[in-house]
């Protein structure tokens, strides 16, 4: 049985660092329902590049094992169907402007008073209280913010970012964690509680060894492209046909990748014997070994290293990465022109005796005016039985999206009806 089946989770995030937490604990086996706005849903499903059938390759890529309920929650019963949800919910995750919620008369105080239980997390950009606290948060502003853009670069260029959202993932990842500890929690008490997590401290927190030279030195830290600060050889070196990255971290692999690229004599040169020669030499330290290998092929280098046992990669594209015997990163297929299939997920949370449930993708349903009573089952608490299923009320459209992945016998209908309510839903919606 997973881990999580049976906690139930409703997830108001979009973008990125909610929809990752959220996709976490529905990879766990946690029944995640994504609530969207009407329309349009997530801001991530109209970010290009698109997979067939016109579904985002970035709202896949953090949104799979979830349902998704299109909701208002500025109509006039909008609220109280959240409500309603809450009171059989376990966790509720969101990431609105601090203070959004607590207006709609949704917020920790008011859900927590019907639902003890309820464990409130928020993910914001400078956190719930604060004198930033009702600035928008979005990862480039963040990582310049935090310092994180001034150490990354090469040492003669303007500051850089980091090539992923790492934010927003290092504030999902500390989300995930914090809901976790939070059940725990409840375990012993029966209590449920509010968690506020920022994208800025949780990135800052990550920032503890160039914190560490500051404090230690008074000085900032220069960026050094794909050198290390401390160690060295700890970076790229150039073969014949590429780079590779080579991480000789302790004076045993440092003797060791002297001896893997036949230079036994480096050890006992008086710039090289310590550590501290080898950073103040690294130019020349450099120069030796890059003259060295020069002839050498990328897979030469790395077979001599690895020989020897010192830490090492090429550095690659990403689709050299996924291209790897034991990728599990993203597997999507494509079914009657509607984006469906299994996602693996990237991080393997392997333990020995766990199971965890099948992935599945998230669909936005669309118009499908299925009877009401079966959307009443599940607001009773039990889920439906459909595929698809809208709710009307009081001319207001919600649509909920079963769990369950688009496969088997049946698929290449489900998708062809789920797209063509779809495009129904839009145009009227754009009428």
């Amino acid at each position: 049985m997973p881990p999580l089946d049976g906690l139930k989770v409703i997830d108001l995030t979009r973008v990125l660092a909610g929809p990752f937490c959220t996709m976490l604990l529905g990879d766990m086996g946690a029944d995640v329902i994504k609530i969207e706005e009407p329309g349009s849903g997530d801001d991530t499903r109209g970010w290009a590049p698109f997979m067939a059938g016109g579904q985002s390759s970035y709202f896949l890529g953090v949104n799979r094992n979830k349902r998704s309920l299109a909701l208002n929650l500025k109509s006039a019963d909008g609220p109280d169907v959240l409500r309603r949800l809450a009171r059989e919910a376990d966790v509720l995750v969101e990431n609105f402007r601090p203070g959004t919620l607590d207006r709609l008369g949704l917020g920790f105080a008011a859900l927590s008073a019907i639902s003890p239980r309820l464990i409130f997390a928020s993910v914001s950009g400078y956190g719930q209280t604060g004198p930033r606290r009702e600035l928008a948060g979005y990862d480039p502003v963040l990582q310049a913010e935090a310092g994180l853009m001034d150490i990354t670069g090469p040492a003669d260029g303007p500051p850089s970012r980091v090539g992923v959202a790492m934010t927003d993932y290092v504030a999902g990842q500390f989300m995930f964690s914090s809901i976790l500890l939070a059940l725990r929690e409840r375990d012993r008490t029966g209590r449920g509680q509010a968690i506020d997590i920022s994208l800025f401290d949780s990135i800052l927190a990550t920032m503890t060894l160039p914190a560490g030279i500051y404090f230690s030195t008074g000085q900032k830290p220069p960026r050094l492209g794909n050198q290390h600060p401390s160690i060295a050889p700890y970076e790229t070196f150039r073969a014949s046909d590429g780079l590779a990255m080579v991480c000789a971290g302790n004076p045993r692999l440092w003797v060791q990748f002297c001896q893997a690229i036949e230079r036994p004599d480096l050890p006992g040169d008086s710039r090289f014997s310590a550590n501290t020669g080898r950073l103040h030499n690294r130019a020349a330290l450099v120069a030796i070994v890059e003259a060295q290998i020069a002839a050498w092929t990328v897979d030469e280098f790395l077979r001599r290293l690895e020989a020897h046992g010192v830490p090492c990669g090429r550095v690659r594209s990403i689709d050299q990465a996924l291209a790897q015997p034991g990728t599990t990163m993203v597997v999507v297929n494509s079914i009657c022109g509607c984006a469906a299939g299994k996602m693996r997920p990237g991080v393997r949370m392997a333990m020995q005796h766990t199971t965890k449930p099948d992935q599945s993708i998230t669909v936005f349903a669309g118009q499908d005016r299925e009877a009401t009573d079966k959307a009443r089952g599940y607001f009773g608490g039990h889920p439906p039985t459909s595929p698809a299923i809208a709710i009307l009320r009081d001319g207001q459209l919600v649509y909920l999206m079963q769990r369950s992945a688009i496969e088997g016998a049946n698929a290449p209908a489900i998708a062809q009806e789920l797209a063509r309510a779809f495009d129904a839903y839009c145009a009227k919606a754009n009428a």
